[in-house]
């Protein structure tokens, strides 16, 4: 049985390069046809970075969609699968009878008489049967049914040109022979099946006395077969054979003539011959249906991806663009004075009227409109009055102080002009500020009596503003740290500022009239401010670093700006110059610098200084065909001093290892601190022995003791060495493996230095392959679990299950525990699988109990990381919950470290699983470091011996002892006890001497599936 599966292309590349690809090339070639010129080096760095971004995204692209083209294929691959199956074995069927017939031809003496009784039941029982016959000598003198198949009496497929070559075959074969599809001589297409009969000679053996048929005709093989439940499920299929004479392929049934687009091929074998059949989807095979928005997200990030390779080049422009801001900041400063000018008179103005006697206040448009009223908007019993309208809309601060000194006015007999200043809330709930200005209106009749008082309202908002601005700018430039300066075209001062006196350490009237290069005199050559005044006169700006002098004689460097001021003219009015004492800023940037390639603590370079002393040390090694050794060095257990002593401890051993490290160095050799406690050394012209020679100096150096707060500690390092270039050509690669070298040199027990071995690449690379593999075993049903029993040692009577995690793979295979439960841990994955392991154990528990099976207490074991859960009592009751099991059908196990980590709160959780009913276990327990008053705290209901006790039990005095004293402390705390491991006779018979009652291992019973296990529970005593 083989089943062919043909691998089928990407369908995506198209679509995405008329998609993106020529997207980009559309914009490239519009970009250049618009420009006419050559791309400048951010178009060509973006286009680059597009460029790489649609290609990454491709390759994913790809790789998803052949994902999804196999899943596909391999669903209708299944389906095949169960079809081809489903046809050998109905075919088979159906041709069995003819074996029936064989048989009483070879043996029967009344031949026809038992062929017609035999056939009548085979028919009944086969209605897909066409004819059953017997042919003598290959001549066909006996059928069933007769009718219309009497025409075939007489037929010799041993003589006729179209059976003769198959019919040939069959005589040569002992089995049953399929030939077909062919003509029947009955009319119509079918397949014949025959079996050769042979009876004895009389001269001895046995010879050919003739065939023994069965006859189906393709409709009837077809409605056998049931083809068209492959159409149901929506798919094209053809079934055919090769002629074994001709070669030539015979179609047997088809949904279509051809398939076209690498259709799921699946053999089947019947009698003597082979079948094929291959199945398609009846649409072709599908895109993933997110291929389209793959693409157009793969083009956007090609896109996001130039945009941001070209704004990084920009930004390298970016003094240019500050120059050019400041020139504009500068013209800006030029129209100050103009804008301050167009404010004042563009100022709002509207008109008031007062009438004195009827106390009525008259507004025209305007006013309204600067605080955003309109006329429609006084009450209607006002009468056109907008006295108290507006009064209300004064400021409560303001009211008082404004109706006094309106009435001051208008008690005063109007005299002169009435002016107030004032706050009035505008409609959308701001402030405008009102300058109100008014005379009074004497009367037609000359009397001289006042009876209207008009005016105007100004919105001085701007200007009072502008007035507070000028102010705080005022008191700005005079807090403000930075100093001012302002000359005259002449370059003399004609004012500064409170922090520009300190810093030159002048008075004011010291520096008034002074040149402006008082402070840099003699600090600098005549040649170089000429040439600072000749940018200034040439681009209105300049700004740098100087040397000034201040009046006490210390000297400081100064960063100026300086900027000319022209008038509406643009004639040169001032000069306006910015100065900042950056002494505490080149102080400051000379420690950022050593920090940036110094280590704080140790003083040591860091990993950027390290990076630039390889690049020059490989450089040289490269051109000289020099050696060159990397080695990375960390220190054991360093944990555990910050832990037990404290981060001040462990920052001292570290600077005492960094001083030792470097005296035991060359001059030019290169050691760093990478972090935490974890160094490199970079040693040039250096071979291999000398690498090792300078480990053991190293090793031999650290080993020595350190004296800390008046204790002595002991350090020790693992040291991994890697060398150019058999090792990597670049410092990546040589630290990478470095540091790989440095963990096998961890695992072969530390305090030892190890080079590195393509060996250990590929030891990393099988790690990560399996940590991958398992993050999708889950989902994709790989992992299974497996159960061993646990018998009582003097009956073999059965007392529980141990469950056991197995996982098989479809490339890696079986995988073993010890593999990739130890990946699990490291990767953060065992939780999630031994939480699926739980479930799946009370799964398989709950299918046995409702089969009514008698099911022991099994056994699960809990990681670590399980066990460390607060909740894991809830979460275990929640399971059993799920799955109605009672508690006392589920045992935990945990291993003796695992309880001693935390033994307070290992107590805890073990109290509360008792008082739910769950029974715990301690795993390998022997293998720790327990203690009896600690074990006796534990509500635990067994102990089991570790395997290792059981290995050599029978030879090892000391494993004998182990094991005794073991079961003697499980007798003691009244605690069962289960010995594993068992695989020989002799090891159960020595532990049911020394009293053990329970085991498990091998010899006992194998690990069994799910199925097994159910079997031995239906029938324990057959095993």
């Amino acid at each position: 049985m083989h089943a062919q599966v043909k691998p089928r292309p990407s369908a995506f590349a198209r679509a995405l390069s008329k998609a993106g690809l020529a997207a980009t090339g559309d914009r490239r070639a519009g970009t250049t046809r618009k420009s006419g010129v050559r791309l400048r080096l951010p178009q060509l760095v973006g286009l680059a970075t597009a460029l790489g971004g649609a290609f990454a995204s491709y390759l994913w692209i790809s790789i998803s969609c052949d994902l999804f083209h196999q899943e596909q294929r391999t669903r209708v691959l299944s389906i095949t699968t169960q079809a081809a199956r489903l046809i050998e074995s109905r075919l088979n069927a159906t041709l069995a009878p003819a074996e029936t017939l064989a048989v009483i031809a070879r043996n029967s003496n009344q031949l026809e008489r038992h062929f017609n009784v035999v056939s009548n039941d085979l028919l009944r029982s086969n209605p897909y049967i066409e004819q059953l016959s017997l042919a003598p000598g290959g001549v066909i003198r006996m059928i069933a049914p007769h009718g219309d198949n009497e025409v075939s009496l007489g037929f010799n497929p041993l003589t006729d040109s179209e059976q003769s070559a198959e019919g040939q075959l069959a005589k040569a074969n002992t089995g049953t022979t399929v030939a077909g599809p062919l003509d029947l001589i009955q009319g119509g297409r079918g397949i014949v099946g025959r079996i050769p009969v042979f009876r004895p000679a009389q001269q001895g053996g046995e010879q050919f006395w003739g065939f023994s048929s069965v006859t189906l005709r393709l409709p009837a093989l077809l409605g056998l077969l049931r083809l068209d439940s492959l159409s149901d499920a929506g798919l094209d299929y053809q079934l055919w054979r090769d002629n074994p004479v001709s070669g030539e392929r015979e179609i047997i049934a088809a949904s279509r003539e051809t398939l076209n687009g690498a259709p799921v091929e699946q053999s089947l074998y019947v009698p003597n011959a082979r079948w094929q059949l291959a199945v398609m989807p009846r649409d072709g095979w599908p895109n993933p249906p997110w291929l389209a928005g793959a693409i157009a997200l793969g083009v956007l990030f090609s896109l996001l991806a130039g945009c941001l390779g070209r704004t990084f080049v920009e930004l390298r422009s970016y003094r240019s663009q500050l120059s050019r801001k400041v020139e504009q900041r500068t013209r800006e400063l030029d129209g100050t004075l103009e804008r301050y000018h167009s404010l004042i008179t563009a100022s709002q103005t509207g008109l008031w009227e007062y009438n004195i006697n009827e106390g009525k206040l008259v507004c025209q448009a305007g006013y309204l409109d600067m605080l955003g009223y309109q006329c429609s908007d006084l009450p209607e019993d006002s009468q056109g009055n907008w006295l108290e309208f507006c009064r209300h809309l004064i400021h409560p601060d303001d009211i008082q102080r404004t109706d006094r000194e309106v009435n001051s006015y208008l008690q005063g007999g109007c005299q002169g002009q009435l002016e107030v200043q004032f706050r009035m809330r505008h409609r959308q709930g701001h402030w405008v500020s009102i300058l109100s200005r008014g005379s009074a209106l004497r009367s037609a009749a000359g009397s001289g009596g006042v009876t209207v008082v008009a005016g105007t309202h100004i919105d001085i908002s701007h200007l009072v503003n502008t007035t507070s601005q000028l102010k705080l700018a005022l008191h700005v430039m005079d807090s403000t740290r930075e100093g001012l300066l302002i000359t005259d075209p002449e370059y003399r001062l004609v004012a500064t500022n409170r922090a520009f006196l300190e810093i030159s350490g002048y008075s004011e009237d010291e520096c008034i009239g002074q040149p402006a290069t008082m402070l840099s005199e003699g600090m600098h050559t005549p040649d170089f401010l000429h040439t600072i005044m000749q940018r200034v006169s040439e681009d209105g700006f300049w700004q740098g670093e100087i040397w000034g002098r201040r009046k006490n004689g210390e000297t400081a460097p100064l960063w100026i700006s300086i900027t000319a001021v022209r008038d509406e003219h643009g004639t040169l009015s001032h000069y306006i110059g910015v100065v900042s004492d950056i002494t505490l800023l080149k102080q400051s940037q000379a420690e950022v610098q050593r920090l940036a390639y110094f280590d704080a603590l140790t003083g040591l370079p860091n990993r950027a200084m390290l990076q630039d002393r390889s690049e020059y040390a490989l450089k040289l090694a490269r051109q000289g065909k020099r050696p060159l050794a990397v080695l990375v060095l960390d220190l054991d257990n360093f944990k555990n001093i910050n832990d037990s002593l404290g981060q001040d401890t462990g920052d001292r051993v570290l600077q005492q290892c960094a001083s030792r490290l470097t005296e035991s160095l060359r001059d030019q050799d290169a050691l760093c601190r990478l972090g935490g406690d974890e160094f490199a050394l970079l040693l040039p012209n250096t071979d291999a022995d000398t690498a090792a020679h300078t480990a053991r100096r190293l090793l031999e150096r650290l080993g020595s003791s350190f004296r800390l707060l008046d204790r002595e500690l002991a350090v020790s390092c693992s040291i991994g060495i890697a060398m150019f270039p058999n090792d990597g050509d670049t410092l990546s690669q040589l630290h990478t493996n470095a540091d790989t070298a440095m963990y096998r040199a961890k695992q072969q027990g530390r305090n030892t230095y190890c080079f590195y071995t393509p060996e250990m690449q590929a030891r990393c690379l099988r790690q990560l392959t399996v940590e991958n593999a398992l993050r999708r075993a889950m989902e994709k049903q790989q992992l299974s679990l497996n159960y061993q029993v646990q018998l009582q040692a003097q009956d073999r009577q059965l007392i529980g299950l141990e469950a056991l995690l197995r996982w098989r793979h479809p490339e890696l295979g079986q995988v073993p525990p010890g593999e990739f439960i130890p990946v699990a841990e490291s990767s953060g994955l065992i939780l999630p699988l031994s939480n699926w392991v739980l479930r799946e154990v009370s799964r398989q528990l709950r299918a046995w109990l409702d089969e009514g099976l008698d099911v022991p207490r099994i056994a699960v074991n809990l990681s670590a990381a399980q066990f460390r859960q607060p909740d894991l009592p809830e979460l275990v009751l929640s399971v059993l919950e799920e799955f109605a099991i009672p508690a006392h059908y589920l045992e935990l196990e945990l291993t003796e470290s695992m309880a001693m980590e935390n033994p307070d709160l290992a107590a805890q959780t073990i109290q509360r699983l008792h008082q739910a009913g769950i029974g715990v276990a301690i795993d390998d327990f022997g293998t720790g470091y327990s203690s009896m008053s600690q074990l006796k705290h534990f509500r635990i209901s067994t102990l089991k011996i570790d395997r290792s006790f059981v290995n050599d039990l029978v030879s090892s005095s000391d494993d004998q002892a182990v094991v005794g004293t073991i079961l003697n402390l499980a007798r003691s705390l009244d605690l069962r006890c289960v010995a594993e491991g068992v695989e020989t006779r002799e090891q159960l018979d020595y532990l049911c001497e020394l009293g053990c009652d329970r085991v498990q291992g091998f010899y006992l019973g194998r690990p069994m599936n799910a199925e097994q296990t159910r079997r031995f529970l239906a029938h324990p005593a057959t095993h």
